[in-house]
Order: C-alpha cells, then sequence, then structure tokens
C-alpha cells in the first residue's frame, strides 16, 4: 500500500525531529548548551529534514520533468533565521524555491510537495510550518522560480528590503551546486549592486513599523523579537552595515548574526562599547527567547509579568522575576541606545 508507506515515512521524519529536539531541550534546560549551539543545531536538524523532506517528495510525485531537467534540478534556500543558522525552538522556515530548467510546472509541483510532506499534520503532529513570504514578489509571487527569473526579478524590480532580506540566505537542501550559483547572483546583488546614499533611512523606517505593527508593547506585554530593543534591533543594524561595508570588507559577508558582528568588530567597522552591547545583548535575548518558547511550547516571542517571574526560575536568577525584568529593560535600553547612534 503505497498511501500506508508514505505516511509511515512521514510519521518517522516527524518522530525524527521531536526526539532530536527534545534531547536538545534537555541540555538546553540542563544548562549545558549556549544559544549560539542552540540555533545551529536546530538549523542543522532543519536541513536534515528538509533534505529527506524533498527525497520524499520525489519519490511520491509520480513523475518527471519534461526535456532535459532533471529531477535534481532543484536547490532549497534558507532565508531568515533558517539561512542564519540562527533558529529557535518551533521557528518556521522561511525558504526559497529555485530551479534551473524550463519546467516551471514540475518544479512547482516538486515545492508544493515538499511544503506538504513538511507541514502536513498526522498522529505525530508535524515537522515545520514553512513561510515563503521572502520568494521574488512575496506572496503574490510564483511559488518557485528559475534561476534566470530570480536574477532578473533582482536585477530590476527587488526592493532595498528583498536585497537585506537576501543577507542571509543560504543553500539549505537540495542541489548544491545549483545553490553555489544562486550564492553568486544573491553576492551581487547583495555587496555589489550601488546603494542609495540614504538607504539606512528606508531600513529605520521599516523596522519602526515592524516595532508598531507587531510587536505591540504595552505597560503589560513586551516583545523580545520586534520590540524596542529586541533581537530585530540587532538584526536590522547588523544588515544595514553589512550592505554599507561589505562590498569592501569580505569577512563582513556572513549570514549569522553573531559572526557578523564579530567580523565587524575585527573591520574596525564598529566600536567596542557597541560590539560589546550588541554580543551580549543578542546572546541574553536569544536565550530568553529559547526559554519562553519552551516555557510556551509556541512560537511566541511576547513578555508578560507571568513569565519574567517563570523564566527566572530557569535562567538561575533565584526567582526573581523583578530582577529579570530589570534586566530585561535595561539591556534593551542599551540596544535601542547603540541602534539611534547608527542610524542617525
Amino acid at each position: 500500500d503505497e498511501e500506508k508507506e508514505f505516511e509511515d515515512k512521514l510519521d518517522a521524519i516527524i518522530r525524527f525531529n521531536h526526539v532530536e529536539t527534545l534531547k536538545l531541550c534537555l541540555r538546553d534546560l540542563n544548562r549545558e548548551v549556549d544559544p549560539l549551539y542552540v540555533g545551529n543545531y536546530l538549523s542543522m536538524l532543519a536541513e536534515t529534514v528538509m533534505e529527506v523532506g524533498l527525497s520524499l517528495a520525489i519519490k511520491t510525485l509520480g513523475r518527471k520533468p519534461r526535456g532535459k531537467n532533471k529531477v535534481s534540478d532543484m536547490v532549497v534556500m534558507g532565508m531568515g533565521k533558517l539561512g542564519g543558522r540562527e533558529m529557535s525552538y518551533n521557528s518556521d522556515l522561511d525558504i526559497i524555491f529555485i530551479y534551473d530548467g524550463d519546467d516551471h510546472e514540475f518544479f512547482s509541483r516538486l515545492g508544493q510537495k515538499m511544503i506538504s510532506v513538511l507541514s502536513t499534520p498526522t498522529g505525530e503532529g508535524y515537522a515545520y510550518k514553512i513561510d515563503m513570504g521572502l520568494r521574488p514578489s512575496g506572496r503574490s509571487g510564483a511559488l518557485v522560480s528559475s534561476l534566470e527569473s530570480f536574477k532578473k526579478y533582482h536585477e530590476e524590480n527587488a526592493r532595498l528590503w528583498e536585497r537585506q532580506a537576501l543577507v542571509r540566505a543560504r543553500p539549505s537542501a537540495g542541489n548544491m551546486k545549483l545553490g553555489k550559483r544562486v550564492m553568486g547572483a544573491v553576492e551581487y546583488f547583495v555587496y555589489e549592486k550601488p546603494l542609495d546614499e540614504d538607504f539606512h533611512k528606508e531600513i529605520h523606517h521599516l523596522r519602526l513599523r515592524m516595532e508598531k505593527e507587531l510587536a505591540k508593547e504595552s505597560e503589560k506585554k513586551l516583545n523580545l523579537k520586534t520590540g524596542r530593543g529586541g533581537i530585530v534591533d540587532i538584526e536590522f543594524l547588523v544588515q544595514m552595515l553589512q550592505l554599507k561595508f561589505g562590498h569592501d570588507y569580505r569577512p563582513v559577508r556572513t549570514q549569522n548574526t553573531y559572526r557578523a558582528l564579530e567580523a565587524l568588530n575585527r573591520c574596525d567597522l564598529i566600536d567596542e562599547d557597541a560590539f560589546r552591547v550588541l554580543r551580549d545583548g543578542l546572546y541574553f535575548l536569544k536565550k530568553l527567547e529559547n526559554m519562553l518558547r519552551l516555557l510556551h511550547d509556541g512560537a511566541t516571542s511576547d513578555l508578560y509579568e507571568n513569565d519574567f517571574r517563570k523564566l527566572a526560575l530557569e535562567l538561575n536568577t533565584k526567582g526573581d522575576g523583578e530582577k529579570l525584568k530589570e534586566t530585561y529593560i535595561s539591556k534593551t535600553n542599551e540596544i535601542r541606545r547603540i541602534y539611534e547612534r547608527y542610524f542617525s
């Protein structure tokens, strides 16, 4: 029974993902691993599951592409936290499908099948939620792009935020030779094309919109991702500096925020005070995010009064929620101070 065999394989993928994540959770709760390790491990786990999911999608599609096209002529590009190897628990997968050839219909069906394999719930749950919003033309664009149409879009139509998003693009599954060719195009679009003199103002405008429309902070609720002085403050600042200096300083061309910070510091492109505040702040916020998501078993970034009290027990601050909140306010204030200095 082919359908039963398919479901069994699907269950096996989901079980493997859950067991590996659980093993990491236990090590994390036991304070054996740091947020950098967690982000890298979860991202490598996702890439392994994606590779198996793509193979299963190819086997169950039941047809081959026409002409000289091969089933292996597609790469899955990891974006966002996946591309930067900075995933947290319950993170979605931000991905883009790029193929080499002319059988658009086949590769569209293959992309749809892979999404179905990874995100369809079974008795074991599901592997990942998939976000395709960073593909060319966003949610209104085609599910998959040929390499040529990808290059044409970014040459002629891409907006600054799309160029910024490509800073974290990385081949994550599928044809890695094709992935290398995609990365050649990505490096050109991100680091070689000229930038408007006041490009940073557009990035800053988008950041403030995210804070207002997504974080919606209040006296009762803070948001450690999109809120004031949150993770996105650090990411946007680092990416702005990568776009600004990446043309002349190759070491800053990296998808990972920590690595980019270190490279910017080594190249004397940020001062020691900024480096220390951003590095320590990112470490603190990532640790907090991981613990918060374990606490709620979901992809939340909202922090309420009660969360600080519960997280204080896990973060070895002697159960003092007030003290943890004070530390949070202090660190996010410092991050925003640095952010404003570089964006002013």
